[in-house]
């Protein structure tokens, strides 16, 4: 789970890199383990980064659910790569740069979440190579999930699973945490928080994070912080400035 988690963190950064307006160097990017950050990179100018990344996902109420997302995302992995040779590799061209988010009703029998995981690796064998958005499915598969694919800078698929229920949209205690721990870094040290399973909330919500942000970043080990939206591959809010005279700014969508 641990190595799961990490390559997460690593595609998720990735996506980030690319969109954020700092000129990350993509080939510079490294996965650190504790009690290092996350992260370290380095921009275009040669200077160094690190990053320490915080996923912004109600522990409490998704717990129940976790289990089953986590065996769901390993079944879809574990069935594409079962494939034979060549569908593995027209699998890999249809939708080798793409995250395909699934989502599957919680109600539904994980033996029948399975049966409808193998059906829907079947209809992304045909999908076109550029096709993005949410997919028709089969009635009867359509009952058990939904299926949205976006394209990224990425060089293989990744599948995300979403079979949880109701949970709350701004997990303070996630962040608030983070910046109660103290690092270990040669570099200046960025926070980066990112949604994941679903997107960033509004704005009149994501507010309550930012004020967060705002008022212990000052006395953390934090330069500065962002948020990001892994599932729009979005920058919905970012602190700029000296952390003596934070300024903030909420990006809205375009």
């Amino acid at each position: 789970m641990a190595d799961r988690q990490a390559s997460k963190e690593l595609q998720v950064f990735q996506s980030f890199a690319a969109v954020c307006e700092l000129c990350i160097d993509p080939d510079s990017i490294e996965k650190r383990n504790r009690p290092e950050p996350d992260i370290y990179c380095r921009l275009e100018g040669g200077k160094t980064l690190a990053f320490e990344m915080v996923w912004l996902v109600d522990q409490e109420k998704l717990a129940r659910r976790l289990g089953d997302q986590g065996k769901l995302e390993r079944y879809f992995e574990e069935t594409a790569r079962a494939l034979p040779d060549g569908q593995r590799d027209q699998l890999q061209t249809r939708i080798g740069n793409a995250r395909v988010f699934i989502r599957m009703q919680p109600s539904k029998s994980l033996s029948s979440r399975k049966n409808a995981a193998r059906k829907i690796i079947e209809i992304l064998l045909t999908v076109d190579p550029k096709f993005k958005g949410n997919l028709i499915l089969p009635a009867d598969i359509a009952k058990i999930a939904s299926v949205k694919i976006q394209r990224g800078h990425r060089q293989r698929y990744l599948f995300h699973v979403d079979a949880t229920s109701r949970f709350n949209p701004v997990p303070l205690d996630a962040i608030g945490k983070k910046f109660d721990i103290h690092y270990q870094s040669s570099a200046r040290l960025e926070l980066l928080a990112y949604f994941d399973l679903v997107p960033a909330p509004p704005q009149s919500e994501l507010r309550k994070l930012c004020n967060l942000i705002e008022e212990r970043l000052s006395r953390s080990c934090f330069s500065r912080a962002w948020v990001f939206d892994a599932t729009t591959q979005r920058v919905c809010y970012q602190s700029t400035g000296c952390k003596q005279s934070e300024r903030s700014v909420i990006i809205t969508a375009s």
